[in-house]
């Protein structure tokens, strides 16, 4: 089997009583226990909840029920085109919500209740994907890695010219600042292209791939820099590459190295780029990505560095953001 998937647009109230009632239909009648239909209501409430809340551009969920090796599942994607979600880890927490209408349960309970649950974002738009057995399986929920983004535009223009991607992997994750020339709209075009590029792309290839990818697909527009690490909790490493004026430490403690981009402009002279590694050790280690428009000289304390990533990411943007650009900012632990 290979259905099709369906898929029904969530921007109202309505739309969303709608979608919880034909998924819970489709997975009624293709076998699923009564109790996996009440944790499908909740799974699928939730996500159209998500999407009223923060009034997200396009919001539609995508559902389709399929036999695998594991056995019968229903997979639920919900997407839309932004704004995305910059803390990861703390949407996480029950009650925490961006929308200053409703406290809402954050994407905590759906991970609790589903088999299998992956995330991506950027400002160009947020992608949850989640599958529901028929038969009771042990819960693939992905890593422990809590990552936090802010992005500021530059104080003349009302949209950010630069953009981020962080996606999860169940044994870590993929992370870009990017950061189109210049400010304003059409920075804005740039680096939403390169976002949308790593959301089809990003899973199944390598960084250097994906940059020789950017450069291809940023030809239609001003261009771009980038930077983009993967993590890997399983092996213990980390990979870096970037080209132009992004910037990545990694940080052991109080101590860090720095990654080093290569000269060069993406859609414009893309050059051959060289994969940086180190070592990543869970509950010690700590990357920060930046763009250009945050000062490189910024420094860490060793209590500032001992803190959560979203407020690390505060602290660095109110005391190191140059004022006279977009800023971008992303921290990982």
């Amino acid at each position: 089997m290979n259905p099709e998937y369906k898929t029904r647009a969530v921007l109202l109230d309505p739309h969303k009583s709608m979608a919880v009632s034909e998924i819970h239909e489709l997975a009624a009648m293709s076998g699923f226990p009564k109790k996996a239909l009440g944790e499908i209501d909740l799974i699928v409430s939730e996500l159209a909840s998500n999407h009223i809340k923060h009034n997200t551009v396009q919001g539609r969920i995508r559902y389709r029920v399929d036999d695998g090796g594991d056995g019968r599942y229903i997979e639920i994607i919900s997407e839309d085109n932004g704004p995305g979600i910059p803390d990861c880890d703390i949407a996480f927490e029950d009650g925490f919500t961006t929308a200053a209408k409703s406290m809402g349960v954050g994407l905590g309970s759906i991970r609790r209740v589903s088999d299998e649950f992956d995330i991506s974002s950027s400002l160009s738009g947020t992608r949850i994907r989640v599958k529901k057995y028929a038969e009771k399986r042990i819960p693939i929920h992905g890593n422990g890695l809590r990552i936090s983004v802010l992005t500021r535009p530059h104080p003349f223009e009302s949209v950010c010219g630069d953009g981020y991607y962080v996606e999860r992997f169940r044994d870590g994750a993929l992370i870009a600042v990017i950061d189109g020339l210049g400010h304003g709209v059409h920075a804005r075009e740039a680096a939403s292209c390169a976002e949308r590029y790593l959301r089809n792309n990003a899973r199944h290839a390598r960084i250097n791939d994906l940059l020789a990818g950017l450069g291809s697909v940023l030809r239609k527009t001003r261009g771009a820099v980038a930077g983009i690490i993967r993590i890997d909790e399983e092996q213990g490493k980390i990979y870096y590459s970037g080209i132009g004026d992004t910037s990545v430490r990694l940080y052991q403690g109080e101590s860090y190295n720095s990654f080093h981009s290569i000269p060069g402009i993406l859609g414009v002279n893309y050059t051959q780029v060289q994969i940086q590694s180190g070592d990543w050790i869970r509950g010690r280690s700590m990357a920060i990505l930046h763009s250009d428009g945050i000062s490189s000289r910024f420094s860490l304390d060793y209590a500032m560095a001992g803190e959560t990533p979203q407020l690390i990411a505060h602290y660095i943007m109110d005391k190191y953001w140059r004022e006279i650009d977009d800023g971008t900012v992303i921290v990982v632990k």
